[in-house]
C-alpha cells in the first residue's frame, strides 16, 4: 500500500461518528502512528480500522500496537499539576487525545493539567504559545475525566496570540478541577500557561448574593457567572 497515504482509526464502539484516535500517513509508504488512552479504571475494548486515503489502493500492511503508562499531561489519567504563580511549560507535540466534550469542532490534541482550587476563589489563566505559532488555544475545564460537560470553557480569536481565561469556585469547599489545554485544529507547538487566583468578594459569589434595598436585577460577575440582585425585604 506505497501508493496512497495509510490511515488508521480507533473506535470505543461501533457505530459512532467520533473516534478515539486517528492518524494518516505523512506520505505514501510512511506509516501511520496514533495513541489512545483509556482514562477509567475498567478495561475497555477499542476497535481498529485501517484504510488509506484512495478507494482502489490494495496491497498488504503491518498492524502492531504497544502498551504503557501514559506521559505526564497526555491523559486525563495522568494531569501535570499546575500551582498558582508558577509558569508550566506545555507542548502540543507531546498531546495524544483530542476531546470532543464541549467544543466539538476544535478538534486539536489536548495537554491535561490539574488544579485544587479553594472555595470562593477565582482563578485566570492565561496560555501563551511560543513566538512563532499560529494556533489557536482552547482551554476546557473538567469537573473530573469521566464529565460530558465542561465546567467553564474558551477559546482564543487569533492564531498564536496568548489567550486570557477566567473561572471560579462559588462554593465554599476546595474543588479540583482538570484544565485540558488545546488548539482550534491538529497542532503542534509549544506554550506556556499561567494561573492566578483571587479570593472572590460577597457580590461574585452566587453562594452570597449582593443585597440591594432598590431593585432586582441580573449581575455579570467577575468570575464569569450570573449572580442576581436580591431584593431586601
Amino acid at each position: 500500500m506505497c501508493s496512497s497515504d495509510l490511515i488508521v482509526r480507533v473506535y470505543d464502539r461501533c457505530g459512532t461518528s467520533g473516534c478515539a484516535g486517528a492518524a494518516i500517513a505523512a506520505a505514501p509508504g510512511a506509516s501511520a502512528v496514533t495513541t489512545v488512552n483509556n482514562d477509567g479504571v475498567a478495561p475497555r475494548r477499542y476497535r481498529v480500522a485501517v484504510s488509506s486515503s484512495s478507494a482502489g489502493t490494495s496491497g498488504r500492511f503491518e498492524l502492531s500496537a504497544s502498551v504503557g503508562t501514559p506521559r505526564p499531561g497526555s491523559a486525563c489519567s495522568s494531569p501535570r499539576p499546575l500551582e498558582p504563580g508558577v509558569d508550566a511549560r506545555g507542548s502540543l507535540g507531546d498531546a495524544t487525545v483530542a476531546t470532543s466534550v464541549c467544543r466539538p469542532a476544535a478538534s486539536g490534541a489536548v495537554s491535561f493539567y490539574q488544579m485544587t482550587v479553594p472555595g470562593a476563589t477565582r482563578v485566570d489563566l492565561e496560555v501563551v504559545p511560543d513566538a512563532d505559532a499560529t494556533w489557536t488555544p482552547v482551554v476546557r475545564v473538567l469537573e473530573d475525566c469521566d464529565a460530558t460537560a465542561c465546567a467553564f470553557d474558551g477559546q482564543g480569536t487569533i492564531g498564536g496570540a496568548p489567550f486570557n481565561f477566567a473561572f471560579a469556585n462559588v462554593a465554599s469547599a476546595p474543588r479540583r478541577y482538570i484544565l485540558a489545554v488545546g488548539a482550534t485544529l491538529p497542532s503542534t507547538g509549544g506554550f506556556t500557561l499561567r494561573a492566578r487566583t483571587a479570593v472572590l468578594t460577597d457580590g461574585a459569589r452566587c453562594s452570597e448574593p449582593t443585597r440591594s434595598e432598590e431593585h432586582t436585577s441580573e449581575l455579570q460577575s467577575p468570575c464569569n457567572l450570573v449572580c442576581r440582585l436580591l431584593l431586601e425585604k
